[in-house]
């Protein structure tokens, strides 16, 4: 009887190790979107208002240009980069007021439990 508890035991603290695990996975994905997400965010605040990369629309940079290591592999933007990581970005001019840019920045990842996607919204006003 006791090695039946004992068993019982165990298989659950193992159980408990695996969500953990998973857990962690999921947080440690979503720390990197984010860090990801602001890095982008932060890059696009330095450029120009009449700037390209702030033209009205929707843009998805090629993930051989999106200054994101895509594949994990340490090495970002290389030739032919491909990987889960997805950065996107819409451009709305005069939003919410004139003479401003709402930039909404999306980074996404496939996770064991779906996708995993953080949103960052920048207004960029025009310096006259």
């Amino acid at each position: 009887m006791a090695m039946a508890i004992l068993a019982i035991g165990i298989l659950g603290m193992a159980t408990l190790q695996i969500v953990s695990v998973k857990g962690n996975t999921s947080a440690s994905n979503l720390t990197a979107n984010t860090i990801i997400g602001q890095d982008r965010v932060e890059t696009l605040m330095s450029v120009t208002y009449d700037e390209a990369d702030l033209s009205n629309g929707t843009h998805t940079p090629a993930q051989d240009a999106d200054g994101v290591d895509n594949d994990a592999d340490g090495t970002t933007d290389e030739t032919g980069e491909t990987g889960p990581i997805v950065v996107s970005y819409t451009v709305n001019e005069d939003t919410p007021v004139l003479n401003t840019k709402t930039v909404t920045y999306t980074v996404t990842r496939p996770h064991a439990f779906g996708r995993k996607t953080v949103t960052f919204i920048q207004v960029v006003p025009e310096i006259i």
